[in-house]
């Protein structure tokens, strides 16, 4: 049996679609993954195929789609309607009846209480009709890297691909400030474009490709940033993780879900009624980096600890 994974175009989203592509996998398909951004990481999931983009899905039995509301998902949802396309399961993050029509019996709506990556596990279990669950999505290390090889690097990912989750970068500067005099050793992570324009005090490592960046977040002790892919691979990493976001609703849904990281964002009883929405214009004000700080020294002594206890 033959089956196809389309994430939608998020590296976060890849890597959290890869949790139904290993679980396809492990019960006996041969999976092809459909991501651009994905084959840069194709060395951490070397069991698996991964291919930039698809022409024809004829010939699979099974196609797994997660849907974004993008021309590309409203046709293959289309075609599949139409008769003209195999098994068609859509992954619903969100769904709206109005929007989306009447699902079919293999479609799955997510429950927006929890976070994506269990979503995906429990519903590529229900689509297979297996009861046990797993958020295992195959990513394997490569044998020349070390886990935590520098325990006090604390990679600072100040980037996002939407300005509209992006922290201001004084509060990320102020953080890592008290961090170095805490003893660690803080880092950050900006675009190319950032790079070039941005006046930080501390060492920016270049990263080529995604990959690089992943084996540099392995190597070190853990990871704070906006909402974004990269909070994701570290949280897919285990690694002591604080994402600041500007929506607390939406976090429920779209938090890293492999480790149990904290998510700051702004307190829900500021109102964010129609016409003043102060919660969301303002949130960059609304989130403390005191706050913040003190959640990943939480997290890293909680980290600590564990490790010590295994």
């Amino acid at each position: 049996m033959r089956a196809a994974v389309i994430p939608a175009g998020g590296i976060g989203d890849a890597l959290l679609m890869m949790i139904a592509a290993h679980r396809l996998q492990m019960e006996g398909y041969a999976v092809t993954i459909y991501h651009r951004k994905l084959p840069e990481l194709k060395s951490w999931f070397n069991t698996h195929r991964i291919e930039p983009d698809f022409e024809d899905l004829s010939a699979y039995d099974l196609i797994v789609l997660q849907n974004d509301n993008s021309l590309k998902s409203k046709e293959l949802i289309r075609l599949f309607r139409s008769g003209n396309l195999p098994n068609l399961s859509v992954f619903y993050p969100t769904f709206e009846p109005k929007k989306h029509g009447e699902p079919t019996t293999l479609d799955q709506i997510f429950d927006a209480s929890k976070p994506m990556a269990d979503n995906i596990a429990s519903s590529i279990a229900r689509l297979l009709h297996v009861r046990e669950t797993s958020k295992n999505n195959g990513l394997t290390p490569p044998e020349n890297l070390t886990f935590k090889h520098y325990p006090k690097r604390v990679v600072i990912h100040a980037s996002a691909g939407e300005k509209s989750k992006i922290w201001p970068l004084d509060n990320f500067i102020w953080i890592a400030k008290k961090l170095e005099k805490l003893g660690y050793h803080p880092v950050f992570a900006l675009s190319p474009k950032e790079r070039q324009s941005t006046n930080v005090p501390y060492e920016m490592p270049h990263f080529e490709t995604l990959s690089d960046l992943a084996a540099y977040l392995y190597e070190s002790g853990g990871l704070i940033g906006n909402d974004s892919g990269t909070g994701h691979l570290a949280s897919n990493f285990h690694l002591p993780t604080v994402i600041v976001s500007n929506c607390p609703k939406r976090m429920k849904l779209w938090k890293p879900g492999w480790l149990n990281g904290e998510v700051i964002t702004p307190p829900l009883w500021i109102p964010n009624l129609k016409g003043s929405r102060i919660r969301e214009t303002r949130w960059r004000w609304l989130t403390p980096p005191r706050k913040v700080l003190k959640k990943f020294k939480n997290q890293m002594a909680f980290s600590s600890t564990s490790h010590n206890t295994a």
